[in-house]
Order: C-alpha cells, then structure tokens, then sequence
C-alpha cells in the first residue's frame, strides 16, 4: 500500500469515528448538525409543550425561576370567565391566554349568533393587556355569512372585563389587609 492510499484511509477512519462519536453524544432533541429536531407527531409535540410549561403567564424562556401563577389568582383572567359567564366556551386556554367562545344566540329561533375571542397580551391589569375579537354569524336557509363585529361592542366587553378586574382586584387587597 501507497502513504497516500494509507493517509487517506486514516483520515477517512477518524472522520467516521468522529462524526459516529458525535452523533452518540447528542441529546435524543439534538441532530447530529447540532440543530434541534423537530417532533414530527403534533400530539407527542404538544404533550412536550404542556410538560414543559410556559406561555405568556409563565415564560419559561425568560426566567427559570418564575412560579407558575394559576389561573384562579389571575384577575383579569376571572373576570373574563365572570363576564362570560352565560355563554358556552368552546375553548379555554389558560397557558396560551385565549378563551374562545362558541356561537351562540340569546335567542335560540334567531338566526344571528355571535362569537368572541378574549385574548391576553399580559398578566397585568390594564386596557392593554386584553383583546376582543367577535364575528357575528347570519344564516339564511343554508347559507351563512360571518361578519367582524364592530370596535364599539368589543370595547363594550373589553371595559366590562376590566371593571371587573379592578372590583376583583380591591377585594384582594382588602382580604390581604384583612389578614
């Protein structure tokens, strides 16, 4: 055998057993390329998800040694739930900070019905921290039109879900002082 043929062997070899090394080392979460890998099964990924923790309530990212706040002792969080109170949820999610409610109607014959988004910006109680969304839903036989309802009403929800928060907010403070 040639040096050269036995040179290039050697390093082939060692660049096998090097890229084989590394790849062993890697976390079951980690490509051999060093970039994370992607759960491909979206269930297993959202059950990584809840495990983990996080959303706009407890970034995990931000700071390791944040205390999970529930839902319960979130005000504006209870207030939103307190307004709705009377309409059926379609989806409550506390991590993600959306409440969503189903289509409905207070009046069963109508034909209208209408469906509001709450989502939370943030924890803190202010104007900012809440979003309103809500469609109005018309049907006519079979066809149905879904219309962006306007500021005014979302606004009207907005303020009763702030007002809310602070009564709920003072009753706090009042109970700590209390104690």
């Amino acid at each position: 055998m040639s040096m050269k043929k036995l040179v290039k062997m050697t390093i082939i070899v060692f660049l096998s057993w090097f890229m084989l090394s590394c790849a062993k080392n890697k976390s079951e979460n980690e490509s051999i390329f060093g970039k994370k890998r992607i759960e491909p099964n979206i269930d297993e990924r959202m059950k990584q998800a809840r495990d983990k923790g996080g959303g706009i309530f407890n970034s995990s990212r931000s700071n390791k040694n944040t205390t999970f706040e529930f839902s319960s002792s979130n005000v504006l969080w209870r207030a939103s739930l307190n307004s709705l109170k009377s309409i059926p949820l379609s989806n409550v999610d506390y991590s993600g900070g959306v409440i969503l409610t189903d289509w409905y109607s207070t009046n069963p014959n109508s034909s209208e019905s209408i469906k509001i988004k709450i989502q939370f910006n943030s924890n803190e109680l202010s104007v900012s921290s809440v979003d309103v969304i809500s469609h109005k839903k018309v049907c006519k036989s079979s066809d149905c039109t879904i219309t962006l309802l306007n500021d005014e009403f979302n606004s009207k929800i907005k303020n009763t879900i702030i007002e809310k928060a602070k009564k709920l907010e003072i009753e706090k403070e009042n109970e700590k002082t209390k104690n």
